[in-house]
């Protein structure tokens, strides 16, 4: 459970740094009650310090500032009641668990490795990799030439974007909270609306992108359409929010 408090704390402790018994928001309540969610943030933890771990000193303080940014975009996504029960608990329950997902794939894109088998380039390593794995460049995605590959390279821009995405949706809610002052009830409100607006997005997107695979129905080019779609999507979306992040309405 370390994750949920580690970004709080000067001295970025790991071990046992989660007290549940002084968890104070709904998140972290249903975090310390739920061994679906407790494990997902343990993992998360672990991946963080790994990629702390395997990155210079110098370099880390944009990785520890994007979990920062995703622990807020976590808790306005899911926006998790106070003590939910029932129906309210399973679906609060599912969004941080894909929440967590997502945390796990953005911080993955951050210094990904490749199986060296997908490529003939060889970048000087700059970080650790499993063996067998080199470090993911640039030169890499662009002279991709299996479909493997390709796949992967879509998916590192995929995750990426959404990294883009997840910045936009906090900054429209910073505006909002510099618009409406210390009126909480009025922010809760456009917070809520906003997340009903993205979960209508969401719906929508995924049965839009699978239409699109269709065309090839069964070849190995329908997960690339498909990924496609959505990485063209998301761009989107983040250019959608982004005038309501750099204004004050």
């Amino acid at each position: 459970m370390s994750f949920v408090l580690v970004l709080w704390s000067v001295s970025f402790t790991w071990a046992a740094s989660f007290d549940c018994a002084k968890a104070a928001t709904p998140v972290e309540k249903l975090v310390c009650d739920s061994p679906e969610l407790s494990q997902l943030d343990d993992d998360l933890g672990a991946n963080y310090r790994g990629l702390l771990d395997a990155t210079e000193k110098d370099e880390r303080h944009p990785i520890r500032s994007q979990q920062k940014e995703w622990l807020r975009f976590r808790d306005a996504r899911c926006l998790v009641p106070p003590n939910p029960q029932g129906e309210a608990r399973e679906m609060s329950v599912e969004c941080l668990a894909e929440q967590y997902r997502r945390g796990h794939w953005q911080l993955d894109s951050i210094h990904p490795c490749i199986d060296s088998g997908l490529t003939d380039v060889d970048p000087k390593e700059k970080w650790a990799c499993p063996e067998g794995e080199v470090p993911l460049t640039k030169k890499v995605c662009e002279e991709a030439y299996t479909t493997l590959a390709m796949a992967f390279c879509t998916d590192l821009d995929a995750a990426r974007a959404h990294r883009k995405f997840v910045s936009a949706y906090i900054k429209v809610l910073d505006s909002a909270e510099k618009r409406v002052g210390e009126n909480r009830e009025v922010f809760e409100h456009y917070a809520l609306a906003l997340k009903e607006e993205q979960d209508a997005w969401e719906r929508l997107s995924k049965p839009t992108c699978e239409i699109e695979g269709l065309q090839f129905e069964g070849g190995t080019l329908q997960g690339l359409t498909i990924a496609g779609c959505s990485l063209d999507r998301i761009k989107k979306r983040t250019a959608q929010l982004t005038p309501f992040a750099e204004t004050d309405f």
